[in-house]
């Protein structure tokens, strides 16, 4: 979830700058319009391309820094059966829910405000595509799909109708009605995301641009203000609606004078290439495997392998190595040639990889450097991920039916009930008296291991004390007793996962 909503911020900032700083005052409504909605709904499903998780480096690294949190659980000191603190719904969860179930309140306010005075009015007359519709209540006139709300259409007079009449009809005839509604649903999906507020803001005052622009077509640019000052009331607080006065009108005299040259083509290409590098950096393609081979490559003592041996070592493991030793009695000079032996027994492949050393007798010869390690040690020190597509998952549960939410839950459980079953309060801080919550860091590897168990915080303040090093003792082997985990899953290929486990030890 949270690499979710960092894609989705870095989508919706990146937008919103380029329309502020590029397009918002360029006349090209139809454009700008286009561009906003692509960037609110393109936001949300820019985290669902396909290639967004096609390799270890897809992830931009802002969007691989947030650590798991696993469940808490409580040790006692009385040896009671497991008290287990892991609430089965996160918090932000629980958040999120009340958020959106007040969003949803206020959108069915809405409409249900909207359906009372499409009950309430009355019909009094056609224009071209609208119907006219009196409230019988002072409102500034506004429009939904065909209808158009006024106070008392009678009361206008004839500029002031046809004024209106071509301004809603603008809204209808550009569908704006669709755009309104469409953003009040995502508003009820991400209604804590405040860029969500600032681009249907943006939305909504195009719209208004947008039948300005129509409206200006036929009616003279002076009474059309005029009218736009007269109809300044109170507009109803409906986020599904277009309203004759609803946008600031200083913003909108002053688009009504601006006219769209050539010279402004650039902003338009400018803010398409630029969101177009956006979306490209959040979706980087499945790394190829000259890459792979080059990271093993840097990995394996810089020009130790070559990037086609690396390639063809990977998955493999060494054997052994053997050193050939030549000298040449008429130079006095020795080549030192080391042979690495890889071998697979799965697929029975071998490969032999050789690097070759010259020098002066007894005076340039060196020792050859170690060899590298075997390949699952030597992937332990590369990408070390928080969030991956499948995440490990604590053996003993049935995954027959594939990564499901019960299999989670069952992992989850058999971790908590194992580290219960093998966990005890130290004597020292129960003697003494001194409760509180640790947190132990691990990494689970690709072969499944649990590796770098690391004390993040210990349950005493005083950190020197035999009690503080009895907790740090007690946490680091709950971690390193724990069996082999089902590794986690990322494109296909089992990667490494960090973990943070808090372990509150609490006095019955």
């Amino acid at each position: 979830m949270m690499i979710y909503l960092l894609t989705v911020t870095l989508v919706w900032a990146a937008g919103l700058a380029l329309y502020l700083g590029l397009l918002k005052k360029v006349p090209t409504y139809g454009f700008n319009r286009v561009f906003l909605l692509t960037t609110l709904f393109g936001g949300l499903l820019v985290p669902f391309i396909p290639v967004w998780s096609g390799g270890p480096e897809a992830l931009p690294a802002l969007l691989r820094n947030a650590v798991v949190q696993l469940p808490g659980v409580v040790i006692t000191a009385s040896g009671s059966p497991a008290i287990i603190e892991a609430s089965t719904t996160p918090w932000w969860l629980v958040l999120y829910g009340c958020g959106a179930a007040a969003a949803v309140g206020l959108l069915a306010c809405s409409i249900y405000r909207l359906i009372q005075l499409y009950r309430k009015s009355t019909i009094v007359s056609a224009s071209g595509e609208l119907t006219i519709r009196n409230t019988g209540r002072p409102i500034a006139p506004f429009s939904f799909a065909k209808s158009l709300f006024v106070s008392d259409w009678n009361a206008l007079n004839e500029s002031e109708q046809e004024v209106l009449a071509r301004h809603e009809t603008a809204h209808y005839t550009h569908f704006h009605a669709l755009d309104n509604v469409l953003a009040s649903v995502i508003m009820v999906l991400v209604w804590f995301h405040p860029l969500a507020y600032v681009l249907r803001r943006e939305l909504r005052l195009v719209h208004e641009f947008q039948a300005d622009a129509h409206t200006l077509t036929e009616i003279d640019a002076r009474s059309y203000r005029e009218v736009l000052l007269r109809q300044q009331l109170s507009a109803p607080n409906l986020s599904l609606v277009a309203s004759f006065a609803h946008s600031p009108l200083k913003t909108r005299f002053a688009m009504m004078t601006n006219k769209f040259n050539q010279s402004q083509l650039w902003r338009l290409g400018a803010a398409l290439l630029c969101m177009m590098l956006v979306v490209a950096a959040c979706t980087k393609e499945e790394i190829d495997d000259t890459e792979v081979a080059n990271l093993i490559a840097d990995q394996m003592d810089g020009d130790l392998l070559s990037a086609a041996d690396a390639a063809d070592i990977e998955g493999m493991e060494l054997t052994s190595v053997d050193t050939v030793i030549v000298f040449d009695p008429e130079t006095y000079e020795e080549s030192v040639t080391v042979i690495y032996n890889y071998e697979d027994a799965t697929t029975n492949r071998s490969k032999s990889v050789q690097k070759k050393l010259s020098g002066k007798a007894s005076a340039n010869f060196e020792v050859p450097p170690p060899p590298p390690p075997p390949p699952t040690e030597m992937f332990r020190s590369q990408e070390v991920y928080k969030v991956v597509e499948q995440m490990p998952m604590f053996p003993g549960c049935d995954n027959s039916a594939g990564y499901t939410e019960e299999l989670k839950e069952c992992s989850m459980q058999k971790m908590l009930e194992f580290i219960y079953g093998n966990i005890t309060y130290p004597a020292s801080a129960r003697n003494a008296g001194v409760e509180g919550t640790g947190v132990v860091s691990f990494i689970v590897g690709t072969d499944g291991e649990v590796l770098e168990p690391k004390v993040m915080r210990n349950p005493s303040k005083d950190k020197g004390s035999q009690i503080a090093k009895d907790f740090e003792k007690e946490l680091l082997k709950i971690t390193s007793e724990m069996p082999v985990w089902i590794p986690g899953r990322q494109a296909g290929k089992d990667v490494q996962v960090r973990f943070n486990l808090p372990v509150k030890f609490k006095l019955a």
